[in-house]
């Protein structure tokens, strides 16, 4: 039972301690924490979009629109591969293509694009506890994760680039518990990461509140979510930009530096939803209420994760 109010006490507590953006997405709400069976391969294709018009620089809110509605815009194509190894152990490997765009960082205002390898993410995860067939009814879903951070082939240099071009390690803890036969649920994470090239050491977090509804249809279950997500660097610089009067308009020029401390803290409300067949599609859109050298953005997320037994 101590054991338990620890971790429920860290998945809970310090993500709202947390709060930086990086282009590493992860599977959001905390679902990693969910092992696919021994033997079987999960598949999960995903995108993830951000745009934004405004950014912090340091802690001062500025627009980057040189005229209405140009704004900066990341893409992200993604493939994530989960093997489970037996019941309790798992594998998994991240792996995608990035592009970024903008026109209001350029004195022509012509189209100013970086793209290539995303940052791939290796891990492997252990499940400590598993709410299924648990003796306690209050025993969560609980797994560890150690990661690696292998950096991809984008232009690094690019102002406000789509990842730091650093390679680097991670850990984290994540938690997941559904209260039958109610349908709420509580999901949390807190990981830290440590990447090379002077990129600063991260904490990053989330937690919240999710509500579980049997359909027992087509859809066999559909899930809402509430909740917040936090990202911070521990050291760093602040950014430095201004406003230039240049032709044919003006422009915005931002010195940008992957050893920036960014900071952000968001919330996120997302849908799943779950089939017969145990295929799972999710979406989810978050914003920042607060962030230092960092967009303010809107996130979106959409992905299908698919089983594959190979036994």
């Amino acid at each position: 039972m101590k054991k338990i109010s620890i971790a429920l006490g860290l998945c809970g507590i310090l993500p709202f301690i947390a709060s930086a953006t990086e282009n590493l997405p992860r599977i959001p709400f905390a679902e990693s924490s969910r092992l696919p069976e021994s033997n079987q391969l999960v598949v999960v294709p995903w995108y993830y979009y951000t745009v934004f018009r405004k950014l912090w620089i340091g802690s001062t809110k500025t627009s980057i629109e040189v005229l209405p509605k140009e704004d900066f815009e990341l893409n992200d194509g993604m493939i994530r591969v989960d093997y489970g190894l037996n019941k309790d152990f798992a594998l998994d490997a991240t792996f995608g293509y990035t592009s970024a765009a903008t026109r209001v960082l350029d004195p022509q205002r012509q189209p100013q694009t970086t793209q290539g390898l995303m940052d791939t993410q290796l891990g492997v995860r252990y499940r400590i506890f598993d709410e299924r067939g648990a003796k306690r009814c209050y025993e969560p879903t609980l797994t560890a994760r150690l990661g690696t951070i292998i950096t991809g082939t984008y232009d690094a240099k690019f102002p406000i680039a789509p990842g730091d071009g650093a390679s680097g390690i991670e850990a984290s803890v994540m938690m997941t518990k559904t209260f039958e036969p109610s349908g709420l649920g509580v999901y949390g994470e807190f990981g830290y990461r440590l990447r090379d090239h002077r990129v600063p050491h991260t904490i990053f977090g989330t937690g919240g509140l999710s509500e579980t509804i049997k359909m027992n249809w087509a859809i066999d279950s559909l899930t809402i979510y509430a909740g917040y997500r936090a990202l911070a660097d521990l050291s760093g610089p602040d950014l430095t930009g201004t406003r230039v009067s240049g032709t044919p308009s003006d422009y915005f020029n931002i010195r940008h530096s992957p050893t920036a401390k960014e900071i952000y803290q968001m919330g996120e409300l997302g849908l799943a939803m779950t089939d017969g067949k145990g295929r799972r599609y999710f979406f989810s859109g978050g914003h920042p209420f607060d962030g230092r050298n960092t967009g303010k953005v809107n996130n979106f997320i959409i992905g299908l994760q698919w089983p594959l037994d190979l036994n």
